[in-house]
């Protein structure tokens, strides 16, 4: 039976990125839970109708909430350490645009509540996520204000909000129909969203490997996501596309709209697609060089452990050293790799030929932090 497309349900997926193997989870993790990662394929293709980029071999959904809910789940806090915040800045300035003020708003997946705190003098706030860090905000703003759970139709009165926000979390549901039924319900008529989502457009010019995991089930673009929400029962009002996500402001209609299937996505797809296998024989030149025998790694993050995780032993073993600059991931260790991460003060002390740069995004900002801990910078390498 033929993989049907999550958005048009119309058979034709076009693979493109394929790892046999791929943690459910990346990045740094305690080590007594090395063991507790499974490994599966991860397979991403686009519809040849819709253009929906699309995982095609999506794991069960109740085991991924099971990782989302694990002890060793954690994402950046940009409270506690200010990594993140570009961004969430960038869309408070989008958001901000608008001048909506006095409003009783949702944000689903509030983590840390750092956009929440933003918003609060004007608004009246609310939060719901399960993870550890919304149970902290929790204490601070009392249970009325924040839920710890996952957000899901009826935990909310019917058309209680004036606005719901949901940033990095629709490119994570299995059942994006239902979910936005779900907030349908829980806002007013005419009532606003606002949507933070990776833009595949940027994923794909990026270079494209690494990018890809298990979590993100579907990968928007301008074009997709305003087909996404025409069907689903809103209007598009304004979209930011940027440089990784796309920003996009929509007002709840009564009815959902037909699809464009007449979007040229496909032909921006088919000039990318072998991008990341460019940047992995980059990577494995960079491995392979016989005056590279000690090579660290910076950013502990998906492209981190794609690495480790298709390297062979032999190049695995010229790593010397994982270093981040986020306090929450030093000192656990890189999934997929049994290696302690170190701090960037380290590298004083450590010999290396080349220190390999994970992160297409944050070039800039990482080799501006590492000025104070590297002397020789030529031996920095960028993807």
């Amino acid at each position: 039976m033929k993989k049907k497309c999550l958005l048009c349900a119309k058979s034709g997926l076009k693979l493109f990125y394929k790892i046999n193997s791929f943690p459910t989870y990346f990045g740094a993790i305690p080590a007594k839970s090395y063991r507790k990662i499974k490994k599966f394929p991860l397979e991403v293709s686009y519809c040849s109708k819709c253009n929906l980029v699309q995982q095609s071999k999506i794991i069960k959904e109740k085991y991924m909430n099971e990782v989302y809910s694990s002890e060793y789940y954690n994402c950046p806090s940009p409270k506690k350490n200010k990594i993140g915040r570009r961004e969430i800045d960038k869309f408070l300035n989008f958001f901000s645009f608008f001048n909506i003020k006095k409003k009783k708003i949702l944000e689903i997946a509030s983590f840390d509540g750092y956009l929440l705190d933003k918003i609060k003098t004007n608004n009246d706030v609310y939060g719901c996520d399960p993870s550890q860090e919304s149970k902290n905000l929790k204490k601070k703003y009392g249970s009325k204000k924040i839920k710890t759970l996952f957000y899901k139709k009826g935990i909310y009165k019917k058309k209680e909000f004036d606005i719901i926000i949901f940033r990095n979390l629709l490119e994570h549901i299995y059942d994006i129909k239902k979910f936005l039924e779900s907030v349908k319900y829980s806002l007013k008529d005419n009532g606003h969203i606002f949507i933070d989502v990776p833009n595949i457009k940027a994923i794909v010019n990026s270079g494209s490997l690494g990018v890809f995991f298990h979590q993100h089930i579907s990968y928007f673009s301008k074009n997709t996501i305003t087909n996404v929400l025409n069907l689903n029962g809103f209007e598009v009002k304004k979209i930011y596309e940027g440089n990784p996500n796309l920003f996009v402001y929509a007002v709840k209609k009564d009815a959902g709209k037909k699809i464009n299937l007449k979007n040229n996505d496909n032909e921006f797809l088919i000039k990318n697609i072998k991008k990341s296998k460019k940047i992995k024989e980059k990577i494995l030149k960079i491995f392979s060089n016989k005056n590279n025998s000690q090579i660290a790694l910076f950013g502990m993050s998906a492209l981190a452990t794609t690495i480790v995780n298709f390297l062979s032993k032999k190049f695995r073993d010229k790593i010397v050293m994982l270093i981040d600059n986020d306090k929450e991931k030093q000192g656990k260790i890189l999934c997929g790799y049994n290696k302690v991460i170190a701090k960037p003060k380290d590298l004083l002390k450590t010999d290396f030929d080349k220190l390999l740069v994970c992160s297409y995004f944050f070039k800039k900002e990482i080799v501006q932090s590492l000025s104070l801990h590297i002397k020789n910078k030529k031996k920095i390498i960028l993807l």
